[in-house]
């Protein structure tokens, strides 16, 4: 390669026997002839005038990647951070403390790493680890008239990363389940995943209606506050209520109780916070509505 410019450099001093020491520039040019009273070697004179040029190492530079949380509330994200140029070996200091190129095991956050090499340049990055939003669900609950199978129950999945598969515990694979009879209360559990694996229970508890309660019993009582944390007022009761149990999500009775027809009555329950069902048998039939416990 051709090197242009001006050449600079100080060669290490060689004793030319009696002739004083002197500060020489080369240029390139043979502008003078000195005669010393001592011959040099090859050895010498290839010390003198041979220099390496070295070109200058490429900016320091990087590549970055990232894997966000797949489910909401998790904690598998991933950070990382391939350098390149400058001058190696590099050093590595994250935001959380990491000293890595990779971190992980992240949760939703802002990471910022700033990268280092031997000469101490350095330069900087950020990574903006998100999350889905929270995979939910509704259900849509077609009571049957007693002693038919008109009977329905629809999974309304909402959140985390659709498209969403459906497993319902009496082995249906679909969003609805339908034919449902009211011979007796049924408990059906379905499990949601989404795109990412996140993975939800629901349960339904159908039970039938008969004679002019074939219409929608679900208007027939309010549950105020829902979402509560255990304390709640069933109230607005328009039916004869023989008695209340309240179910979790597997379908296992956590409380019950008998009443005598009141209009209203006021429930303070030390349940763990999550989902339950409250079923109020009623001379007319019995009607499930779902209660949310936040502690």
């Amino acid at each position: 390669d051709l090197v242009t410019g001006t050449l600079k450099f100080t060669a290490n001093p060689i004793s030319l026997g009696n002739a004083p020491s002197q500060d020489r520039t080369f240029d390139g040019a043979i502008d003078e002839v000195r005669l010393y009273d001592k011959a040099l070697t090859a050895g010498e004179v290839q010390g003198v005038y041979n220099k390496v040029l070295t070109a200058p190492v490429a900016p320091l530079s990087f590549t970055a990647s990232q894997t966000n949380v797949s489910c909401n509330g998790g904690s598998n994200g991933t950070a990382a951070v391939a350098a390149a140029g400058g001058n190696p070996p590099y050093t590595y200091s994250w935001s959380n403390g990491g000293t890595n190129s990779q971190i992980s095991n992240l949760t939703s956050q802002t990471c910022t790493v700033t990268i280092m090499d031997a000469k101490g340049c350095s330069t900087a990055n950020t990574a903006n680890i998100t999350q889905p939003a929270v995979l939910a669900n509704s259900l849509a609950i077609t009571s049957p008239a007693c002693g038919n199978n008109n009977g329905s129950v629809t999974a309304l999945a909402a959140g985390g990363v659709s498209p969403y598969a459906y497993s319902w515990s009496s082995g249906n694979t679909e969003a609805t389940v339908t034919g449902l009879t009211g011979s007796q209360t049924q408990t059906l559990i379905v499990t949601l995943t989404d795109a990412n694996n996140c993975i939800l229970k629901d349960t339904a508890l159908v039970s039938c209606v008969t004679g002019v309660a074939n219409y929608d019993l679900q208007n027939q009582f309010v549950i105020y506050p829902n979402p509560n944390n255990g304390e709640f007022q069933v109230s607005d009761i328009k039916y004869q209520v023989s008695s209340i149990e309240i179910y979790n999500v597997f379908g296992e009775k956590v409380y019950s109780e008998k009443i005598l027809n009141p209009k209203s009555l006021i429930l303070n329950l030390d349940l763990p916070g999550g989902i339950y069902f409250l079923q109020m048998k009623t001379w007319e039939g019995n009607i499930n509505k779902k209660i949310i416990i936040q502690k």
